[in-house]
């Protein structure tokens, strides 16, 4: 895209140019004519002051159609080095996780250097408490299971004691 942006750009101010190199060789070249065909200009006072306004007239349009040229295409170009920017971000970010799971010394140098902005540590607090509460709730699941085992067997040999017959010895 940015490629048929150029190319059209590039024509436009192929046509410009040419214009301007028209504009300033038409003088000569219109009077060049003049002398060969021996007319000579009929000019008047209300010719030259419609000449001037014309030309500036031209010129507005000329300059404005280049000022709007130019900020189309100043956006044009800020889109796409936004969007190249984002994928180099994209790019450098996966490459960088990659080195750390390859490198440890360089996971915790990033490790290191990311704790030391506030809202990095404070997410990584909630994500540690978040799984300590995990493990916590899960180990005690565990114990609560132990427990229930262990009072079943004290249940069940607390029964088979009183089951069990004593012997009396006769006096």
């Amino acid at each position: 895209m940015v490629k048929k942006i150029l190319k059209w750009l590039g024509r436009v101010i192929f046509i410009v140019f040419l214009g301007f190199i028209g504009g300033c060789l038409s003088p000569f070249i219109i009077s060049k004519i003049q002398f060969l065909f021996d007319t000579p200009p009929v000019v008047s006072i209300s010719d030259s002051i419609s000449i001037a306004n014309t030309y500036i007239v031209f010129t507005t349009f000329i300059f404005t159609a280049i000022a709007i040229i130019v900020a189309v295409a100043s956006y044009l170009f800020s889109q796409e080095a936004a969007k190249s920017r984002q994928i180099q971000e994209n790019t450098l970010f996966s490459d960088l996780i990659e080195n750390c799971n390859k490198n440890e010394e360089q996971g915790k140098k990033l490790l290191s250097k990311l704790l030391e902005n506030e809202l990095v540590l404070e997410h990584f607090e909630e994500m540690v408490k978040e799984r300590l509460d995990i493990l916590v709730e899960q180990h005690l699941k565990k114990l609560e299971t132990k427990k229930d085992a262990a009072e079943a067997g004290i249940n069940a040999l607390k029964t088979m004691i009183d089951k069990k017959p004593t012997h009396k010895e006769d006096k």
